[in-house]
């Protein structure tokens, strides 16, 4: 059962489909789109729940885990891999920067497999130049120092 939050529901709901075509028996993969709390308590309540895979942040994959605890149901995720940013033709720059400039200072205690993004060609020149200030005033180095 794949659960992804509703920006994501449409792609989630192609792989089931892909999975599908594919071969695999017809709803051994389904979706349950959403991100409400009511529904992901009955799910993680479900006697046949063995496990339970996910990706986020520390946060909420803690908050998750603890929620999983009662009924012994393992958490496997994954915090390692990379974060990824795109960055669409169209997109609104003055929203977009504070977010990649964010992802950038979290560095790898946030992001321990780095930050990827993808920018629509026409886009690059302008996000690069635009970003280059505020990357060069960020603080590289121990933290501690």
């Amino acid at each position: 059962l794949l659960r992804p939050r509703p920006a994501a529901a449409a792609g989630a709901a192609r792989l089931a489909a892909l999975l599908e075509e594919a071969g695999l028996p017809p709803g051994l993969v389904a979706t349950a789109p959403g991100a409400d709390a009511a529904t992901d308590a009955r799910l993680w309540a479900h006697r046949e729940l063995v496990a339970v895979r996910a990706d986020g942040g520390a946060q909420e994959l803690r908050a998750l885990a603890l929620a999983l605890a009662p009924a012994g149901v393992p958490l496997v995720g994954r915090t390692d891999g990379p974060a990824v940013h795109v960055v669409l033709a169209g997109a609104d720059l003055a929203a977009v920067l504070p977010v990649l400039l964010a992802a950038v200072a979290g560095g790898a205690h946030e992001h321990p497999g780095g930050t990827r993004v993808l920018v629509a060609r026409g886009l690059a020149d302008t996000l690069v130049r635009r970003l280059g200030p505020a990357v060069r005033r960020l603080r590289v180095g121990d933290p501690l120092e």
